[in-house]
């Protein structure tokens, strides 16, 4: 990112998120989790979503095609016994 990502302009926070890969769907890669604080008022806090197209990282912070995302917590891989 050119411009360091301040609470001013993420748009969301993510919870449990989650990577995913290409192939799995067609806006990959992506993340997937619940959002939070929503400052566009598409999502209720605690919805599931799936992100636009991640176009740069920074640590926790995600720029997407069309929002910021800042990723509070990622879900735990579940390991088959």
């Amino acid at each position: 990112m050119n411009d360091k990502a301040t609470n001013d302009n993420v748009n969301g926070t993510l919870r449990n998120a989650y990577r995913v890969p290409r192939g799995d769907d067609p806006r990959a890669p992506c993340l997937s989790g619940r959002v939070f604080g929503d400052t566009k008022g598409r999502f209720r806090d605690g919805e599931w979503i799936t992100t636009s197209t991640i176009m740069s990282e920074e640590g926790d912070v995600f720029r997407t095609r069309f929002s910021v995302y800042r990723v509070e917590s990622w879900r735990e891989e579940r390991v088959a016994a």
